[in-house]
């Protein structure tokens, strides 16, 4: 499967254990994805990993009760406030 999204800066958030196995994070994020007319589009995206690894075919959900989605919310926040700060046009891929 070909890539179609490219991190500019990311942040890992742990997911709660239980609903998800072990090794579980959220991989929140603001980057270039390719859309259906080919052209790069900046968005923000929160994609699941099991150990370390995106999971392309599965959305991020977040078990309700869980401080999961306040988490994430906070940790947009954080990556959206560093890349506001970014001068550097062609970082990709930085993890914060």
């Amino acid at each position: 499967m070909a890539n179609t999204f490219f991190p500019v800066v990311s942040t890992f958030v742990n997911a709660t254990a239980g609903y998800h196995p072990e090794n579980t994070d959220y991989k929140v994020s603001i980057g270039y994805e390719i859309n259906d007319g080919d052209e790069n589009c900046l968005v923000s995206k929160v994609q699941i990993r099991y150990d370390g690894k995106i999971s392309g075919r599965r959305s991020a959900s977040f078990p309700y009760g869980s401080n999961d989605w306040e988490e994430v919310k906070k940790a947009m926040e954080k990556v959206e406030e560093f890349y506001a700060k970014q001068t550097n046009k062609a970082l990709r891929n930085c993890i914060i």
